[in-house]
């Protein structure tokens, strides 16, 4: 599959979730106006579990999030910038991050203020010292099979030395550049982990499975197959997994799990 056929399957299949997860808000019925007294009598929902569905539409939302990216890519073309020059590396990671990151505080702030969704774990027990010692293993595994896959070399440095091949001095600034946008992607990730996790919980009970890495899998994980070769799709797959099984472990607090999945995405 080439790389224009690819981009277009992942285009179509953004576009199709997009339609899926929107029915259900634009063509819901609108409620009736209330007065201030109907509506002083009517059950507290702020302690009414929120549908598993909810959490579905939501971790759908993220992930539509990140094939905005593609969007961008359409669009940049129009810049006059010419697509292989610094300039034009830097205006298109600049814009990815502001949309994810302008994307990512809407749809938290929408979540937190019309479900029960939370940053911090739900239990305030402290997190065991067997989990801390499974999470350290997953890290330290996920590090050396990054490092054996990329020949001896951490990814950092890797793609420092790529970007100064092509930008010589100013590789550096590109390369500080994609490490915020990695920052960024990473926040889009750990939404579609906590939004899945949270919806599987709800559906299916058993909440020490990693539903938020397999919703992940599904969608982040898969789309590589269509954007890079297999092998690199196994291993997205592979890796989210991964990370949703950290933040099963972390006691399912974004505020927790963000740092530690920065040290693998970004090592």
């Amino acid at each position: 599959m080439t790389n224009s056929w690819a981009v277009g399957a992942t285009a179509g299949a953004i576009a199709a979730v997009l339609s899926a997860t929107m029915y259900p808000i634009v063509f819901r019925k609108r409620g009736v106006r209330v007065s201030a007294r109907a509506r002083s009598e009517q059950p507290d929902t702020a302690h009414t579990p929120t549908r598993p569905q909810m959490y579905l539409y939501l971790a759908l939302y993220a992930f539509a999030l990140v094939g905005l990216e593609l969007v961008l890519l359409a669009v940049e073309p129009v810049l006059g910038i010419r697509a292989d020059s610094l300039l034009a590396q830097i205006v298109h990671w600049s814009l990815t991050i502001f949309v994810w990151a302008g994307g990512a505080i809407g749809l938290t702030a929408w979540a937190r203020r019309r479900t029960d969704f939370k940053l911090r774990a739900d239990s305030e027990a402290p997190i065991g010292a067997a989990r801390w010692s499974t999470v350290a293993t997953l890290v330290i595994v996920t590090l050396v099979a990054q490092w054996v896959l990329r020949g001896g070399v951490l990814p950092p440095f890797a793609e420092h030395t790529t970007l100064a091949e092509r930008f010589g001095d100013a590789g550096t600034v590109a390369w500080l550049v994609q490490v915020a946008y990695y920052f960024a992607e990473l926040v889009v990730i750990v939404l579609i982990i906590g939004f899945g996790q949270r919806a599987g919980d709800r559906w299916f009970q058993p909440e020490w499975i990693p539903w938020g890495g397999i919703m992940l899998a599904m969608t982040w994980g898969l789309v590589h197959f269509l954007t890079q070769d297999p092998s690199t799709g196994i291993y997205g797959v592979a890796l989210s997994l991964v990370m949703g099984t950290i933040y099963v472990l972390t006691g399912k607090s974004l505020l927790i799990t963000y740092p530690i999945l920065l040290v693998i995405f970004i090592l």
